[in-house]
């Protein structure tokens, strides 16, 4: 419990008291934070636990679907109309914009604050071992910046912590050869790569494509005050 939110509350079978744990869990919150102007949220609800929210009347505000795939050597390979290499701290702004520009009018939408605040915790926390699998590509003759696939660590395994490809450079594949060199350069230290990816995220069937499995689903619920 920080930042105002509850987050992976785990139990031991048979879930007998999970309502009772998470009403209490919810009424401590609310004796604990001055929380008028704000909602109460809770992140990486399980499949099981969702009901006990809805019955502490936390809302469904969106699922995500955690997805696994183990590395490998893979011959990625970009298209010749862009050039790839590794973000950097410098790239910030940019970054933001292609989040911005990427995830408009989808499931994965935010305020353009929420992109920078994420980005800059992304640079402040990440291993250099792991920028190097991360990709940055641009296109060759506008030198425009195209998409980024950013991999940070998460439970001490390798996760995509953000990939975005532009609307009008989609369709390239762009984001299968990010993810491919991505599994490339973690595979000699890391065994596998996650990813979680937004209920109604047509790119979904992309990892899907590139074999990555489900690892079962994750939800997001807010409790408002009333």
């Amino acid at each position: 419990m920080n930042d105002e939110s509850i987050g992976l509350v785990f139990g031991i079978p048979p879930y007998s008291i999970t309502s009772e744990l998470i009403r209490e869990v919810k009424n401590h919150a609310l004796q604990s934070w001055s929380l008028e102007e704000h909602d109460l949220h809770a992140y990486n609800v399980l499949d099981e636990q969702e009901f006990a929210f809805r019955e502490a009347d936390f809302v469904q505000v969106e699922s995500r679907q955690c997805m696994i795939r183990p590395t490998e050597q893979l011959e990625a390979s970009f298209d010749v109309n862009y050039i790839a290499r590794v973000p950097a701290r410098k790239d910030i702004s940019e970054l933001v914009e292609v989040f911005r520009k990427a995830y408009a009018n989808g499931p994965d939408e935010r305020e353009v604050g929420v992109y920078m605040n994420d980005t800059v915790h992304y640079f402040d926390q990440i291993d250099p071992k792991l920028l190097q699998a991360s990709s940055l590509i641009y296109d060759r003759a506008s030198e425009e910046m195209a998409g980024v696939c950013l991999i940070s660590l998460w439970e001490g395994l390798p996760l995509v912590y953000s990939i975005a490809v532009t609307a009008e450079h989609r369709g390239k594949g762009l984001a299968g050869a990010m993810l491919e060199r991505a599994l490339t350069v973690l595979e000699p230290q890391h065994p596998l790569l996650r990813l979680f990816v937004t209920s109604g995220n047509r790119a979904e069937q992309l990892y899907k494509n590139k074999g990555f499995l489900s690892g079962g689903k994750y939800h997001h619920l807010k409790y408002t005050l009333k």
